[in-house]
């Protein structure tokens, strides 16, 4: 009997389509400990026993590290939060694009109980890094809050690299020491300020509104109503409170 010519690509997308996906995998299994074994005798000399017991079983131990991974996940879920009490919290965000250096900054105040407080977005046409822009939209941010006349303020950015350039014991030698200072002044305006890492996913509002800016080419900002660019991912945080 003459056996038909098969090229082996074409042999494994027939069988992938004739086998059920866990026989596959299997299969894969096999064909991949089968390479494994032969490159080994032929640079090492030596040879796997329980071949077929050992590519099974990394199979079973791939699969738990991935229901692991997953499981995981699915359990880190970031959302805004609002603060307590009498403490407004403001979300900064600042945008870049080396390309063109210039870049946008927006910020967002909130209540305790989530409402709209305040809002900004500017455009900032001299800046040559994404850190520049996220401090100054942690400066514009700031003064905003000074106009709320409220001591207490939460300030949330999603870049780590400002929260640590602002709080390093030696930022004077920073290439943005005069952001600082300026955010350091403004701190002192207020009984208590904090300065936090927050997710992208906690900072939509003021991503929407820094990319803003960074389009317009103005300075725009708003009290007491919010504007209808912002509406939509507003409700989205309040509506996915934990």
């Amino acid at each position: 009997m003459v056996l038909p010519h098969l090229v082996f690509k074409e042999w494994m997308l027939e069988t992938a389509l004739l086998l059920k996906p866990k026989i596959f995998e299997k299969l894969l299994m096999v064909i991949g400990s089968l390479w494994k074994n032969r490159n080994t005798m032929l640079w090492e000399d030596k040879s796997q026993s329980a071949l077929l017991c050992s590519s099974f079983t990394w199979l079973e131990e791939f699969k738990k590290a991935r229901i692991a991974s997953a499981a995981q996940k699915q359990v880190v879920k970031h959302r805004w939060q609002p603060t307590n009490g009498n403490r407004i919290k403001m979300n900064v965000n600042g945008a870049f694009l080396s390309s063109l250096m210039h870049g946008g900054a927006g910020g967002v105040a909130r209540n305790a109980s989530g409402q709209f407080m305040a809002a900004f977005a500017n455009h900032l046409p001299h800046v040559n890094s994404a850190k520049q822009a996220e401090l100054l939209a942690i400066q514009t941010g700031l003064e905003m809050t000074v106009g709320l006349q409220l001591p207490f303020v939460t300030i949330e950015t999603d870049c780590l690299t400002a929260v640590q350039a602002i709080m390093h014991p030696q930022y004077e030698f920073s290439e943005y020491a005069g952001i600082i200072a300026d955010i350091h002044d403004l701190q002192m305006k207020f009984q208590e300020t904090k300065i936090h890492f927050a997710p992208r996913e906690c900072n939509r509002v003021a991503h929407r509104l820094a990319n803003i800016g960074f389009e317009s080419g103005q300075n725009e900002s708003w009290f007491q109503q919010a504007p209808i660019c912002i509406t939509d991912v507003l409700h989205y945080d309040c509506n996915h409170l934990s």
